[in-house]
């Protein structure tokens, strides 16, 4: 038998403090889209972006869908297991529908990062690069429509 001194039970457990998960639900993002030519800048219309928390059997998913004004440019993942970090971040990795490889993370702040580390082979998936970055999402954004884009 191992006596262990009170004190060092005190600290380990110091070290497990946890912050609270994000909440399942939808958390969102619309925020205007400017192209700046050098010359002049316009509107773009409003970029978009959705995530949806969910717990379903025992595991955390997360989907979300993010879409450029200008173009046809939609970043889309469904259902993917998330992974929950002791500062109740959720982490995930996934694979656009163009191909690419990606790997995400969501703070319980709703700060939303999507990384790319890996390149589709199909040229194609190249441009969906501007979908990807650091996000600010919040749940009051899911009742925003997003505008399109206007006519120059």
């Amino acid at each position: 038998m191992r006596l262990i001194p009170v004190s060092m039970i005190v600290t380990g457990l110091a070290g497990c403090a946890s912050v609270p998960p994000i909440a399942p639900g939808d958390y969102c993002l619309v925020e205007p889209l400017v192209a700046d030519t050098g010359r002049e800048t316009f509107a773009l219309g409003d970029f978009s972006m959705r995530a949806r928390v969910a717990a379903r059997n025992g595991q955390t998913l997360i989907s979300f869908t993010n879409a450029m004004p200008d173009s046809q440019e939609i970043l889309h993942v469904e259902d993917e297991p998330a992974r929950m970090g002791r500062d109740g971040t959720l982490r995930f990795t996934f694979v656009d529908g163009w191909g690419n490889a990606g790997q995400g993370a969501l703070t319980p702040g709703g700060v939303m990062t999507l990384d790319l580390i890996s390149r589709s082979s199909d040229p194609l998936g190249a441009n969906i690069g501007r979908n990807y970055g650091t996000f600010r999402l919040t749940a009051d954004d899911c009742d925003r429509e997003p505008r399109p884009r206007p006519s120059r």
